[in-house]
């Protein structure tokens, strides 16, 4: 019976003392939001008539990482369009795309494709771009 209660009075003091123990604090990092504008637009002059069947179609994906793991965060395709009807960089497509809860330390990639379609020929071009947390806001300029 000693034994018993020795061992019950054991567990209640353990008990009692890891609850009563606070962990230890953990820096939480800041979490930011972040607006990275988009522009798409053309600095070429698609108006001849050999470019009156070309298209061009934008799919643009941003991803964050996680250790070994990525993340989409944001992803749009956009539907293809007539070349010629592409404006300059004055009057650009334009976005502002909005990712939030990051932290300073995520490193967004930004990821696109555009596909060119000419009379049934197909070619795919692609980019990358890097955004950290610790800037305010990314400019991504995508040149059709």
């Amino acid at each position: 019976m000693k034994k018993f209660l020795s061992i019950i009075a054991f567990t209640a003091i353990t008990s009692a003392f890891f609850f009563s123990c606070k962990p230890a604090s953990v820096a939480s990092e800041k979490t930011v939001s972040k607006t990275i504008n988009m522009a798409v637009f053309t600095s070429n002059d698609y108006n001849a008539a050999i470019y009156n069947a070309s298209t061009a179609g934008l799919k643009v994906t941003i991803t964050k990482a996680k250790g070994n793991k990525t993340e989409t965060v944001w992803e749009k395709s956009f539907p293809s369009i007539a070349l010629k009807f592409f404006p300059g960089a004055v009057n650009a497509f334009k976005e502002a795309i909005q990712i939030p809860a990051l932290l300073e330390k995520d490193i967004l990639q930004v990821s696109y494709t555009l596909t060119y379609n000419t009379g049934g020929s197909i070619i795919q071009m692609q980019g990358d771009e890097f955004v950290d947390g610790k800037q305010n806001n990314g400019l991504l300029e995508i040149n059709i």
